[in-house]
Order: C-alpha cells, then sequence, then structure tokens
C-alpha cells in the first residue's frame, strides 16, 4: 500500500515541478531545490517497495519499513498542498483573487517557517529509511529478475481470448447439488428450511443459484434476498415484499414499520407455496426478524439459507440439518483452474492443456489454493495473464509461501497476490472498492467520475479520461477482482458492478494499512480520526468536526444533516470530494474557500439555490445533484464535466453584458448534462447549450421544444433523451447529429421523421407515449444501424404492425411495452440478428407471431402477459412450435396474478447479457 501512496506523492510532485508557477512560488520560501531532491528520493524509494511489500507478511521489521515509508510520503504531501494552495493564490483569474486576499494560509515568515521545518522533517526521516532499508534486506526489485513485471496485452486481445462476461464456471458440487434439489422437491407439509454453510469463497451463493432456478417452476413466489452484516430489516421485509408481488405501491410500503411489514408479508403469503433464499446471514437475530413474516404453513414452502456461521442454519431449523460443503478435490480443482488459465479449450482431467513443463508448477499452485474455489478462480485469472513460461509461474509459486493455515485467512493471502501484481496504476481504483457498503451495486458512471476527480486515471493521448477510465474497468474484470458485472448492451461498457466480501475485505485492509481510505460504518460521540488519513467513507451520519485540514475525500452513503458546514468549508483548504446525500441543511456561501474541490455531491438535498461562491470552484468537474430541487449559477458550466440535476432544478442564465464573452470561454468540457427542465431556459440557455462542444449525453424534460431550439443542439452528441412531459414534437429532424447513436423520445409524435431525417449513425431508439397512428416497423425497419428498439406505453396506437422481409437487418433487441391497442402482429422472415425478445403488457394481442419460429438467433423471449396469452405457450400448446427453439423464455403473468415462471426447455440463458435490460439486476433470475 505504501507504493500506492509514494507513487500518487511522487505524480504531484512531478506535476509541481512542471507548473509554470512553481519557480516564484519556491522562490518565496527559498526552498525551490529542496522539493527536487524529495522528488528523487521519493522516486529511488519506489524501486524498493514492490519488494518490500512482498516480504511484508514473513517480516515485522520490514512491515514497520514499509509503514514509514508511507508516513513519509503523507509528509510531502502536505508541502505539496502547500505549494499547490499558493500556486492557486497567485493565480491571476479574477474568480479566485479575493481568495487570495481573504483566506490564504501563507502569511509569508510564518508559513515560510511552517514550509521549511516540514521540508527539513521529510529530508531527515527518508534519510533514516534508506540507512534502514539494507538492515531489512530489501533489495532493488527493478533489478530483480525473477519479480519482473509480465508484459501486458491490449484489451481487444484480452476479450478474444478471455470470454469474462459468461458466468463463472461451475466445476464440483454434483453430489451436494442432487442431494439439496432432492430436498427442496420433497413433499413436506410444514414450512422447510435448506441450509448451506462453509467458509467464505466456498461456493454457497454460486450452488444457491443453481438450487434456485432449477427447482423455481415447482412454486407460486419467489425471492432472493441478499443480507449483509450491516442490515435494515425493514429493507430486507420491503424487498422481500416486492420480490414475492405483494400488491402494496411502494410509497405504501416505505411508510409501514417492521411489525406492518411483517404481518402484511405473512398475510400474502399464507396459503402460498413459497420459495425464498436468504443469502448469507450472519446472525441468528436476522433470521428471527425475518422467519416472523414466513408463515410455517401447510402449503409446503422452502426456504434456503446460505451462511458462514453454522449456528445459524441450526437455529433456523433444528429438523433438518445443515450442509456443509467441502473443499474441491483434486480433480475437480485442476479442472477449475485450467478453465480459468486455458479459457478457450475444452478441459479434460486425464488429458491436460497445460503445457507440460508448466504442469508440476501448476499442480503445486492447485495444491496450496487448498480447494477453495475463490482462491482458484483468482489464481487462475492471475495466470491467465502471466506468460506461459517456467519463470514466470514459478514466481508465483515462490510468492504464495505464506504459510497457509487452517483458517480463512489463508485466502486472503492467496488474493493479496492478486493485488500486489496490479500495476500502479490499477492498484488506487482497486482499493477505492473499499468505501462501497458490503454487497452494494456500484454504479459505474459515478465510481469513474470519483477517479476522474481523485486523479487516478492517466492521460493517454487524445483520449478522454472517463475512456481510459472505463477501460481501467475492464482490466479489473479480466483480473477476476470485479465480481458480477452488468455490461450496456450497446457498447458492451460496463455499467454496474459488486465486489466479492472476501475481496473487499481485502481492499478495506490494503486501503487503511497504507492510510488510503478509511471507512466507518459506526461513529461514537467525538470521535479521532487519524491525522494521516486523507479519505474517509462513512456509512452512518457523521459530525465533521474532527477531521483533519488535509482531508482530501469525505464519501457518505447515509443521509447526512451537518451542522458545520461553514466551518468544516473554511477548514478544508485541500479537499477534492464532497459528497453528501440528503444533506439537510443549505450549502453556505463558504463552499467557495474549498478551491480545490473536483466533485460535489449533493444527491437528495434540500431544496436551494447554491450560492454564487460555487463559481469560484474553478477545478469542480462533477456536480451531482441528482433528486435534488437546485438552482444553479449558469457560469458554473464553464468548468464542469458531469452534471446531474432533480427533475425540477433549474440553471440560471442571466442576461450580462458579458455574457457572449464567457459563453466562447471553456465550454468544451461539459461532457454529461442529465435532467435538464427545458420549461426554465431563457434563450441564453439555449444558446449556452448549443456552444457545449463536447457534450455526450443530455437528458430533457419539458412540456414543449421546438424544432430550433433541437436544430440548435450541439452536433457532437451521442445520447439524446427527450421525456416525460414532453406534449409533442413539431417536425423534428435530427439527421444533422452525426454522432447520436441513442435517441429517446417520449411525447406526442403527428408522425415518425423519416428515415433521412433520422441520425445516421442511430444504434438504439425509444418511443413512448407517442400515439402513432400508422405502423412505425415499415420506416423503422429500414434504420441501416438500429440494433435495440423500444416501443413504450402507446407509442403505436393502431392494431396492426407488420414486421417486413429483409428488415431489421442488425435489429439485436425488441420490446414493445404497453402497446394496449395492438392486436396482430406479423413477422415476414427478417431480423436475422435478433437476439431478444420482450412483450409485456400488450392486452389485446391475441397471439405470438407465426414468423417468430424462423428467427433461430433468439436467445431470449421475455412475455409479461394475461394469463390467456401465456397458457398457448406451455409445451405442446398451440404456440408452441414457435418458441420452443428459443433458449430461455420467462413468462410473468399481469399484475393481477403475480407469479414469476420459467418455461422449462431444458436450457438456461448463457450469459446476463442476453437477458432484457430490466432483468438483468433482478437476483430472483
Amino acid at each position: 500500500m505504501a507504493e500506492v501512496a509514494v507513487t500518487e506523492v511522487v505524480r504531484k510532485l512531478g506535476d509541481l515541478l512542471g507548473s509554470q508557477l512553481y519557480e516564484e512560488a519556491s522562490l518565496l520560501y527559498g526552498v525551490k531545490d529542496e522539493v527536487g531532491w524529495i522528488e528523487r528520493e521519493l522516486t529511488r524509494m519506489q524501486c524498493f517497495l514492490r519488494d518490500a511489500e512482498a516480504k511484508e507478511n514473513e517480516d515485522e521489521r520490514v512491515k514497520n519499513w514499509i509503514r514509514e515509508v508511507s508516513e513519509v510520503a503523507c509528509l510531502a504531501e502536505n508541502v505539496v498542498d502547500i505549494f499547490n494552495l499558493e500556486i492557486e493564490g497567485r493565480d491571476t483569474s479574477r474568480r479566485v483573487r479575493f481568495l487570495r486576499n481573504s483566506i490564504f494560509i501563507f502569511k509569508k515568515l510564518k508559513t515560510r517557517h511552517k514550509v521549511g521545518k516540514k521540508i527539513k522533517e521529510i529530508r531527515l526521516k527518508i534519510h533514516e529509511i534508506s540507512e534502514s532499508r539494507s538492515t531489512y534486506g530489501i533489495g532493488n526489485i527493478a533489478t530483480d529478475g525473477e519479480r519482473k513485471i509480465f508484459e501486458r496485452q491490449s484489451l481487444k486481445e484480452w476479450r478474444r481470448s478471455y470470454p469474462h462476461i459468461e458466468e463463472p464456471d461451475f466445476v464440483g458440487f454434483k453430489d451436494d447439488r442432487e442431494i439439496l434439489e432432492a430436498r427442496l422437491l420433497q413433499r413436506e407439509e410444514r414450512r422447510y428450511v435448506v441450509s448451506i454453510t462453509g467458509m467464505g469463497g466456498m461456493g454457497k451463493t454460486t450452488l444457491a443459484k443453481k438450487l434456485y432456478n432449477r427447482v423455481r417452476n415447482h412454486f407460486d413466489c419467489l425471492a432472493w434476498i441478499y443480507i449483509s452484516q450491516e442490515y435494515v430489516v425493514e429493507d430486507l421485509l420491503r424487498s422481500t415484499s416486492k420480490r414475492v408481488g405483494l400488491p402494496v405501491p411502494e410509497a405504501e410500503l416505505m411508510a409501514l414499520n417492521k411489525e406492518e411489514l411483517q404481518e402484511k408479508l405473512y398475510d400474502f403469503l399464507m396459503g402460498k407455496k413459497y420459495l425464498i433464499v436468504l443469502d448469507d446471514i450472519w446472525e441468528t437475530g436476522t433470521w428471527d426478524e425475518l422467519q416472523a413474516a414466513l408463515p410455517d404453513g401447510m402449503s409446503g414452502s422452502k426456504i434456503i439459507i446460505t451462511s458462514r456461521n453454522r449456528d445459524v442454519a441450526i437455529y433456523a431449523d433444528a429438523r433438518t440439518p445443515a450442509h456443509e460443503l467441502s473443499f474441491l478435490d483434486d480433480d475437480e480443482s485442476w479442472e477449475l483452474l485450467s478453465r480459468k488459465v486455458f479459457p478457450n479449450k475444452e478441459v479434460d482431467t486425464s488429458d491436460s492443456n497445460c503445457p507440460p513443463e508448466l504442469e508440476g508448477l501448476a499442480r503445486k499452485i492447485v495444491a496450496k489454493c487448498g480447494g477453495l474455489p475463490l482462491a482458484l478462480v483468482v489464481m487462475g485469472g492471475l495466470l491467465l495473464r502471466k506468460q506461459k513460461t517456467v519463470q514466470a509461474w514459478k514466481t508465483v509459486l515462490q510468492s504464495m509461501n505464506w504459510h497457509l493455515a487452517q483458517d480463512e485467512n489463508r485466502c486472503m493471502k492467496i488474493l493479496a497476490l492478486s493485488y500486489s501484481d496490479l500495476p500502479d496504476y490499477l492498484k488506487s481504483c482497486f482499493l477505492y472498492f473499499s468505501i462501497f457498503p458490503e454487497d452494494h451495486e456500484i454504479r459505474t458512471s459515478k465510481l469513474i467520475n470519483l477517479w476522474v476527480a481523485e486523479g487516478f486515471i492517466e492521460p493517454r493521448g487524445l483520449e478522454e479520461l472517463e475512456d481510459v477510465a472505463n477501460d481501467y474497468l475492464d482490466e479489473l474484470t479480466q483480473r477476476n477482482l470485479i465480481q458480477s458485472v452488468t455490461r450496456s448492451t450497446l457498447d458492451g461498457r460496463i455499467k454496474s458492478c459488486c465486489i466479492h466480501d472476501l475481496l473487499r475485505d481485502l481492499s478495506i485492509s490494503k486501503a487503511k494499512e497504507g492510510g488510503f481510505f478509511d471507512i466507518y460504518e459506526k461513529v461514537g460521540p467525538g470521535p479521532e480520526f487519524p491525522s494521516r488519513m486523507r479519505r474517509l467513507a462513512f456509512h452512518c451520519d457523521i459530525s465533521l468536526n474532527h477531521l483533519n485540514e488535509h482531508m482530501r475525500t469525505v464519501i457518505c452513503f447515509q443521509r447526512v444533516g451537518i451542522k458545520e458546514l461553514k466551518s468544516v468549508c473554511r477548514g478544508f483548504k485541500f479537499l477534492v470530494i464532497l459528497d453528501l446525500p440528503g444533506l439537510q441543511s443549505k450549502l453556505p456561501d463558504e463552499i467557495g474557500f474549498v478551491v480545490t474541490l473536483r466533485y460535489l455531491g449533493l444527491r437528495d438535498a434540500i431544496k436551494q439555490s447554491l450560492p454564487s461562491t460555487i463559481c469560484n470552484l474553478q477545478y469542480l468537474e462533477t456536480l451531482d445533484g441528482r433528486r435534488s430541487i437546485l438552482e444553479i449559477p449558469g457560469t458554473l458550466l464553464r468548468q464542469l464535466r458531469h452534471l446531474y440535476m432533480g427533475v425540477d432544478s433549474k440553471i440560471k442564465f442571466l442576461q450580462h453584458p458579458r455574457h457572449d464573452v464567457i459563453r466562447k470561454q471553456a465550454n468544451d468540457a461539459l461532457q454529461t448534462l442529465s435532467e435538464l427542465n427545458t420549461d426554465t431556459l431563457n434563450l441564453y440557455g439555449w444558446n449556452h447549450l448549443g456552444n457545449l462542444t463536447n457534450l455526450r449525453k443530455l437528458k430533457l424534460y419539458g412540456n414543449y421544444i421546438e424544432k430550433e431550439e433541437l436544430a440548435g443542439l450541439p452536433n457532437c452528441l451521442q445520447s439524446l433523451w427527450l421525456d416525460k412531459g414532453f406534449q409533442t414534437f413539431k417536425g423534428v429532424v435530427f439527421s444533422s447529429f452525426l454522432h447520436l447513436h441513442k435517441l429517446s423520445l417520449k411525447g406526442r409524435l403527428e408522425k415518425l421523421p423519416d428515415v433521412h431525417e433520422f441520425p445516421p449513425h442511430l444504434t438504439e431508439l425509444t418511443l413512448a407515449y407517442c400515439q402513432l397512428q400508422q405502423d412505425p416497423m415499415p420506416l423503422l425497419e429500414r434504420l441501416p444501424y438500429l440494433r435495440i428498439l423500444i416501443l413504450l406505453d402507446d407509442s403505436y396506437v393502431g392494431d396492426q404492425m407488420v414486421c417486413s422481409m429483409g428488415g431489421f437487418q442488425r435489429l439485436e433487441d425488441l420490446e414493445l411495452v404497453g402497446l394496449r391497442q395492438m392486436k396482430e402482429w406479423e413477422i415476414r422472415e427478417g431480423m436475422p440478428k435478433l437476439k431478444r425478445l420482450t412483450i409485456h403488457s400488450c392486452s389485446k394481442l391475441n397471439r405470438i407471431p407465426n414468423g417468430l419460429k424462423g428467427i433461430t438467433t433468439l436467445k431470449v423471449l421475455d412475455i409479461n402477459m394475461p394469463l390467456s396469452f401465456n397458457s398457448r405457450l406451455q409445451i405442446n400448446k398451440v404456440d408452441w412450435d414457435k418458441i420452443k427453439h428459443i433458449p430461455t423464455i420467462i413468462t410473468t403473468i399481469n399484475k393481477s396474478e403475480p407469479r414469476l415462471e420459467r418455461i422449462p426447455t431444458g436450457r438456461v440463458c448463457p450469459r446476463q447479457e442476453d437477458l432484457p435490460w430490466y432483468l438483468r439486476n433482478r437476483s430472483d433470475l
């Protein structure tokens, strides 16, 4: 971890030394040569850190040496902060001139003495650390051939050679599966609990999912509930209620207390045969609170529990023995590792695909994994990335010499090896996963914005930093350090991800070790935070009075009601990220003092006008005001890269004598502008939008949009949403948007634009509330690049729809939802690449089209229709021949009969991305 800290400081020192204003600032303090000396010494120290961190688990002295390096890095970073703030103060920009006069911490002689004292302290510590290096026997990793960094391949090569998006290989547990499946299907009047126990990473959840999908058709109601160590029982009860189909509006559910939720859920489930999975229970108290809502009637219901704690399983149902998972045997372990290392080959345990010269080393690696599936998967991902040479694999084996014990820590040490093998630019990114709560689904757009704000993303030519960050995510996925990713069907980018508990534990441990991040799930009164800690994440309500002045990042995951925000803004001179969801107080004028701020999170905040001083934050890149009602100064758009707003927020564009000058300045930064209400825009606002020359994503709300206003939007747009509330679109033309790939129109259309009036490279189109009278398919099927078509909520109000022969040559995903007037749909061949078809709530549609039988590429059919429609699709029923070739068929009865079924075709959905977008995150599928 010290390597990450030193790398970060060396990068900042390099930036500082390259600054045009550094010369002036350094001369002011008489330390021109000193800062350069520190940068050179820390750069030399980097050469030894990788070797040292490989030995830290074996020698306490080495661990102490690493800790000292980390501490001196923090001291050096403080000096960088002081210089950077001085340089900011010498900026001639009018926007920050008042700051130079009012809040600068550099008070000439006093500050000069402070800086000189710190540099003297750093020099002394570096000298002591260098002297002690030879005492601890730490060699120079740069000259150690046995540990040289492997050559990296391109992301495209990795994708071709390793299909990471596939579901993890299921190896072993055949007997376990048969035993537990028999228990789930046995006739049992009373409620029956099947418990799966074992250490973390054993495959409990994987096995439970396999069982769940195999037996789900035998039950009336289904729910898969994830439970972490930190949970709110009301949230678990609400989640269960929604999964099983409790017909109660969400707003009403949110208003119910625990006892009311238990009673409603109990009454709804009474008499039903339900199957509920409670995944990862840690305490018996959790079971007590949940089982009170699960009737123990005579309907044959089953509950699957997974837990690391055998006592929880016994407590839940003493009548049934807990099923303890065993480690994989040697053959199974070899098969699992081989599938990961050689993913494109058929694995035969008797005839290995492993080169003979490597098999001995590979067998030893398998043995040291101890049959733990997670360890084998991680090691497989590591070996996949290594050169297939004896020396490379021998180095891996030698690094695994951690005296594996008979406890859970052995897996953490194996996971630590995967972490230590990460290149420097990925280590900080991986450690950032430590801040998210357990079992939290991580929205990658936010994660990437945070990485960019922190400065973790290295510039790469002319590429946008966000694009480079997406490649970082891909690489972490390739290395099996990110779990359960969800990808966009449009461009393959990761949309959301989560991290396995053990990998999260590893990231937390490493982050705390080196003072990178500290995570607080509970904070007592008057907490003292470590002085060397630069980043804090809170999963609870907080007070910020006791944070040190060099704090860089404060991220909260709970609503906060901070009263001391004025003093916080005055005191945090180096803050880069401030994320305060649900803020219950107004942002004070003093926010303008935090001149280093790059990310400001104000989701779900109280209604307020942001102070004009926020425009002094010249480095602010992301403002996240989702679900908030904010009034935002228009000039703030000059420096932002991403602006997320609530639907009732507005940007205040004022007519100003210098408006034209301001409008022509740095308007090429903004990439994302989400949920802008067009009813609040004046002429200057529309003009400003037209000059955002790098805008990629734009989401507009409002009642009307004129043709001229639409034509004035920047033609660099890649995604455009015109959403919720537009009453009509008159004569819209999109052909000038040459880069637009994704278009969503929600509002009345007199008619569709002609083919040549659509964006020429459109790949995804969503229509809703359009009330088109004419069949849209004859026109839409001629769009040459269209891959995804979504027709929603009376976008078409006619009664017949026809897909012609030869149409939709590239269409992969077709969704028809809420076309309530459509009675007949005919497919005359065409759609040669269709993979997913969704039909929901088309209440007058009588039957599936005959032409579906000829679409052999179809992988997923998702139906949510009345019982009369669904019954025709059952095996050997009238429409069965039309769909029996489809691998995965999901049918859901309409809302009055909430029941989810999967028609057994003997096959399963091969990949998560093949599911419809609204089902990809469903844990009950």
